[in-house]
């Protein structure tokens, strides 16, 4: 399963434009699109790039269209894990602490100035 043709008809192209965008034939795009040859590695890259989504996203591997790119490093993710391992009362108690060394870190900043 893929979604290429849904991926096409959104932009408004025809197999034809799609497959002139791509360099390839029409047959090629008709048949990636009724499943009776699978995409190569490239041609899948070329799609992403496209319709600005993941290689995922096109073979229905998942419903996220873009992998969001987080800056995080071992440590954050540690306790991100640790954060979701506590109970509902404890993570109210993180945020609340959270929420409060924001606002002191706020007003340092501030009263530097």
């Amino acid at each position: 399963m893929n979604r290429i043709k849904e991926l096409r008809h959104e932009q408004g192209w025809s197999q034809f434009k799609l497959a002139e965008k791509m360099d390839c034939s029409v047959t090629s795009i008709a048949m990636y699109e009724i499943e009776r040859r699978t995409p190569s590695l490239s041609v899948l890259l070329q799609l992403c790039e496209l319709f600005n989504c993941s290689i995922d996203y096109i073979l229905c591997r998942t419903n996220i269209r873009n992998n969001i790119k987080i800056d995080m490093t071992y440590e954050d993710l540690n306790i991100i894990n640790s954060f979701q391992k506590l109970n509902c009362t404890n993570k109210i108690i993180i945020k609340n602490i959270l929420h409060a060394l924001l606002i002191q870190q706020e007003l340092d900043e501030e009263s530097k100035k």
